[in-house]
């Protein structure tokens, strides 16, 4: 019988974790039946080797995992998580779009009242449309539309309602200043991709989030 070491990145660190093994390597899984198969037929033997793809296929199998695991994170708005597997797919893989839109909006979605992460979400942004592919450009342009609006718009309404709570000068600024912000950096966004962001409903989202915070202030 052969050490259960994980086919994608060769490592043999593999923890059982509720109900299937991990590799706490890459963060590949395998299920009790793939494990007792590696272990009977030496697929995991070892890592990959060139005759076995090569390292390129190991990265590809690693980036896949990644990301994989990233989207499954993002969409359960587990986002520092989604950002970590994002970086990791970064570190193999520079120029690889999803992994930078993704840690684009998980980024965002990090943003305290102390740590304001939207200008790295649009750096993120920049760097994933410039490097998607064109026929994907269109569906991209779109994600990223929503998730910059979104997070904008959160960030904007998070001062709004700390001003409504703590009513004050400097929180009234705090208020346009973000909204302030949000504008120049989708402005940036849009030098750098060609691509518009900030739209005319979007301002009026912006404009009664303000308007909202203003009411709830004065009463």
């Amino acid at each position: 019988m052969k050490k259960l070491v994980c086919e994608m990145c060769g490592s043999d660190d593999l923890l059982k974790q509720d109900g299937v093994f991990v590799c706490q390597g890459c963060g590949c899984k395998y299920s009790v039946e793939e494990a007792r198969k590696m272990m009977m037929e030496g697929g995991g033997a070892g890592a990959p080797t060139a005759s076995a793809g090569g390292t390129d296929a190991v990265n590809q199998a690693q980036i896949d995992n990644y990301l994989s695991m990233a989207k499954s994170a993002l969409e359960g708005s587990n986002n520092e998580e989604a950002e970590n597997y994002a970086n990791k797919i970064i570190e193999i893989d520079p120029q690889n779009w999803q992994a930078w839109s993704i840690k684009g909006t998980a980024a965002g979605w990090q943003t305290t009242g102390r740590n304001n992460r939207y200008g790295e979400s649009v750096v993120a942004w920049i760097k994933a449309l410039t490097y998607v592919p064109e026929e994907a450009r269109g569906d991209l342009r779109i994600e990223v539309m929503v998730s910059a609006q979104q997070i904008g718009a959160a960030i904007v309404q998070m001062h709004g309602n700390h001003f409504v709570d703590y009513r004050s000068e400097d929180n009234k600024l705090d208020v346009l200043n973000a909204a302030q912000d949000v504008k120049n950096q989708l402005a940036n966004l849009k030098e750098q991709t060609g691509e518009e962001f900030y739209t005319n409903d979007f301002s009026t989202q912006l404009g009664r989030i303000i308007n909202g915070a203003a009411v709830g202030g004065s009463n």
